[in-house]
């Protein structure tokens, strides 16, 4: 289909994917703003977005519960014939992109096909990998599987932290926005499948997921899993016995790393009344 500037988009994302997107949309026509239930701190701004262009803010709920059918009709209704989706909780369903023809572009922090799925920064830093990204590319019934339509690289430098590479990804991602949605919304963006060979999939991390283990943990990997979880998030921790946990909420240095281990070697030595 030669898309041209009378489309039809659907903007799919948060309170800082859906503004992100409007920035670079140029003449297309709005149908409707998607936000995600889970996620129901970002609805007031929404709400403000979808009003101020005076199109209709839908929710989307968890699929199976009653609501999902009505916000499905709803989607429909708005006669949208094109989705962006950027910095969204949930999963775009099949039912959703085939209501577009599966003309689904989604932003994604990662170089695709490595760290499918949630958390890709997080998850980038915790594997230690040197680089990321961010990926442009159409959306299928496979999570983050869809061919790509263009990347940009960014480097894990051991200073930083997911908070660090988050802000460089935000800059690198507005920078492609501005070069690819005019190709896209005008039909003249290329498209290469992805390599499935190199695809690495990611579950979703929680508040338990960063657990300390310093007897299975080398002092890179703990490492890096401190600074893939410093605040605003909980922090990784170490389980203290009775249920209580330290955090650690800061970055903390391989240097450090070795010194806490060290204090909690002698902890559990003391604990357990050796000398």
């Amino acid at each position: 289909m030669q898309l041209t500037k009378n489309v039809r988009v659907a903007l799919i994302g948060d309170s800082h994917g859906v503004p992100a997107l409007l920035r670079h949309v140029g003449d297309a026509t709005i149908a409707c703003v998607v936000a995600a239930h889970t996620r129901p701190g970002c609805l007031q701004q929404l709400r403000a977005t979808a009003a101020q262009i005076k199109v209709p803010l839908l929710m989307q709920p968890r699929f199976g519960t009653p609501e999902y059918a009505d916000f499905l009709a709803a989607f429909a209704l708005s006669a949208a014939d094109f989705v962006l989706c950027y910095s969204y909780a949930m999963i775009v369903r099949p039912d959703v992109l085939s209501l577009v023809g599966g003309r689904a572009v989604n932003f994604h922090a990662a170089l695709l096909p490595r760290n499918r799925g949630p958390n890709p920064i997080q998850w980038a830093i915790i594997r230690g990998e040197p680089v990321t990204g961010i990926t442009m590319h159409y959306m299928n019934e496979s999570i983050d599987a869809g061919d790509v339509l263009a990347q940009r690289s960014c480097p894990i430098g051991e200073p930083d932290t997911w908070v660090t590479v988050r802000d460089r990804l935000i800059r690198l991602t507005d920078e492609l926005m501005a070069e690819q949605l005019p190709l896209l919304l005008t039909g003249r963006c290329n498209r290469r499948a992805q390599d499935e060979a190199g695809a690495t999939r990611n579950t979703r991390l929680t508040p338990d997921s960063p657990r300390i283990d310093f007897a299975a943990m080398n002092d890179r990997t703990v490492f890096n899993l401190v600074r893939a979880q410093v605040r605003p998030l909980g922090g990784a921790y170490v389980e203290l016995g009775g249920g209580r946990r330290e955090h650690f909420r800061d970055y903390l240095s391989l240097d450090e790393v070795r010194a806490l281990r060290r204090r909690f070697a002698a902890d559990s030595r003391l604990a357990d009344g050796s000398s």
